[in-house]
């Protein structure tokens, strides 16, 4: 998660990372256990399990190593 909270990393169920920009109030938390199509570009609806909230976001990267998330945040 970056510092303002509008840029959140999550891993994927294949250990690669998507790196993805929050486009609503409702926000991600470090740990929060998140549902939806990870590896989508462009704009997409995510699931908040822990918080049973839906996230609106917008992809930046996925696919992505570690290296390749830290430059991103």
């Amino acid at each position: 998660m970056s510092k303002d909270g509008k840029t959140a990393v999550v891993q994927t169920v294949f250990g690669q990372f998507s790196v993805l920009e929050i486009k609503d109030k409702n926000s991600l938390a470090k740990g929060d256990l998140v549902r939806g199509y990870l590896e989508s570009t462009g704009k997409e609806t995510i699931g908040n399990v822990s918080k049973n909230t839906l996230v609106n976001v917008s992809f930046l990267q996925t696919k992505a190593t570690r290296g390749e998330v830290k430059d991103l945040l």
